[in-house]
């Protein structure tokens, strides 16, 4: 459901590229942040204005997808609950599995996976120069 298909209101024709950035922060104070960007053949295209619930074109060629996209009140909720949720709850739990991580002491026990000896003789070579 990211809109995806609205991008084909801009071009049919020839190779494009669609890319979508978005990220949440948890401030010391305990405030919250989060972004959604979409950019279109490597322009910045339109991004989220998650207390607005509104969407912000960077290009002309925008406007339609920010009008469709406005038109849903459902897709703004959607995407403002996920950056301030469910991003939120995904980076504690990464914060939290790092932290355990980093806290560990101790040199790590020494666990090979596989031992072979191997012994090599030289053998004289007799036939050398015949």
């Amino acid at each position: 459901a990211w809109g995806g298909s609205l991008v084909f209101l801009i071009s049919l024709s020839g190779l494009h590229t669609w890319q979508a950035i978005l990220g949440c922060e948890l401030r010391e104070d305990g405030s919250k942040g989060g972004f959604l960007h979409y950019g279109y053949d490597g322009w910045d295209f339109i991004s989220f204005d998650k207390e607005t619930l509104r969407w912000v074109t960077a290009q002309p060629q925008a406007q339609k997808v920010k009008e469709k996209w406005e038109e849903d009140t459902g897709w703004s909720e959607s995407n403002k609950i996920f950056l301030e949720e469910t991003c939120i709850e995904r980076l504690q739990r990464y914060l939290s599995h790092w932290k355990r991580t980093l806290e560990k002491t101790g040199k790590p026990p020494f666990m090979p996976l596989a031992e072979k000896k191997i012994c090599v003789y030289p053998t004289p070579n007799y036939r050398r120069g015949k």
